[in-house]
C-alpha cells in the first residue's frame, strides 16, 4: 500500500477507532489493518528503546492502568491465566514533562512490577537519582531497592559453609514516598503520604515540580488520556483486545504518539508571537 494509505491506517487506530472501524472508513481489508498494527507497534517499541536514554527527570510517578484481553478475569478458566483475563499497563511517567519513560504490559505482579522499575532505572543517567512516587502496591517498595540499591560484598566469616550473600542498601540521596488513597465505604476519605526514605528532599522536589503535596496525578491523567485514543483501554467496550499481542502492540504505538507526535497543553510556551506547542518529547 502507498505509505499515505498506511499513515491514515495508523491515524484511525490512534484516534480510537477498532480494527473492524479502520478497516470500514480506510476501504482495507481487517488482515491488513491487523498486519499494520503489528508492524507499528514493534517498531514503536524499538524506536522507544533508541530515543529514550540517559534521562534527567526530578521525579518518576509509576501507576498501573488496568483493561482486559478476551474475557473478564471471574470468566476464565485455569488454562487461560496468562493469555486472557485482567491486563496492566505498568507506566513510569516524569511530571515535570510528562514523558512516558517506560512501560511494561502484562499481568499485575512482582514480576511485572520489578521489570517496569528496572527498565525505568536503566533509562536514566548514570548516577541520576529522581524522587520516586508509587501508590500503595507492596510490590514497588523491594522492586526500587533492587533496581537502585547499593550492592556490598558481606564481610567474610572463618566458618563453614556457603558464603554469606551480599547485602543491599538504599542509595544515599534517594527519596522514595508513596501515596495511599484511603477510603470509607464507597467515598474517598483522603490522600496520605507514606515517606519511605528522604522527606525533606520529598517536599523539596514537589516544590521543584509545582505540587502542593504529594500525589501520582500525572501518571494517573495520563491514563485517563491513554483511554481516548487507545479504544482497547476503555472499561466498558466491544473494541477490547481478542489477543494479548496486538493489546501490547497497540500500547506502544498509543505511547510512542503521545511521545513524540501530540502535543502536550501543559507544555506550551508562550513567546512573542504566541504560545509555542511542545511534545512531552520536546519539554525533556
Amino acid at each position: 500500500m502507498s505509505e499515505a494509505k498506511a499513515e491514515s491506517i495508523i491515524d484511525h487506530l490512534d484516534e480510537g477507532c477498532s480494527i473492524r472501524a479502520t478497516s470500514r472508513l480506510t476501504q482495507v481489508a481487517k488482515v491488513t489493518v491487523a498486519r499494520l498494527l503489528k508492524t507499528s507497534g514493534r517498531h514503536a517499541q524499538r524506536f522507544h528503546d533508541q530515543e529514550v536514554q540517559n534521562l534527567r527527570p526530578r521525579a518518576i510517578q509509576f501507576d498501573e492502568q488496568w483493561s482486559f484481553v478476551k474475557k473478564k478475569q471471574r470468566n476464565c478458566g485455569p488454562e487461560e491465566t496468562h493469555q486472557a483475563g485482567d491486563f496492566w499497563d505498568h507506566r513510569a511517567i516524569a511530571p515535570d514533562s510528562k514523558w512516558i519513560v517506560s512501560l511494561v504490559v502484562g499481568k499485575r505482579t512482582q514480576e511485572q512490577t520489578q521489570a517496569l522499575v528496572s527498565d525505568t532505572q536503566s533509562r536514566l543517567q548514570k548516577g541520576h537519582l529522581p524522587a520516586l512516587f508509587s501508590d500503595g502496591y507492596e510490590g514497588y517498595e523491594p522492586s526500587i531497592l533492587e533496581a537502585f540499591g547499593r550492592r556490598y560484598a558481606a564481610s567474610k566469616t572463618d566458618l563453614a559453609g556457603r558464603p554469606r550473600q551480599g547485602i543491599i542498601r538504599w542509595p544515599q540521596g534517594l527519596a522514595y514516598g508513596q501515596v495511599i488513597k484511603s477510603a470509607k465505604g464507597q467515598f474517598s476519605d483522603g490522600i496520605h503520604l507514606k515517606v519511605i526514605r528522604g522527606k525533606a528532599q520529598l517536599l523539596h522536589t514537589l516544590s521543584l515540580v509545582g505540587y502542593g503535596k504529594s500525589h501520582t496525578s500525572s501518571v494517573e491523567r495520563q491514563n485517563g488520556t491513554s483511554r481516548l485514543p487507545n479504544q482497547r483501554q476503555v472499561r466498558k467496550t466491544l473494541a477490547f483486545s481478542k489477543s494479548h499481542l496486538y493489546h501490547g502492540w497497540m500500547s506502544w504505538l498509543s505511547v510512542v504518539q503521545y511521545n513524540f507526535c501530540r502535543a502536550h497543553g501543559s507544555r506550551r510556551m508562550k513567546d512573542a508571537s504566541g504560545f509555542h506547542h511542545r511534545t512531552p518529547a520536546m519539554a525533556s
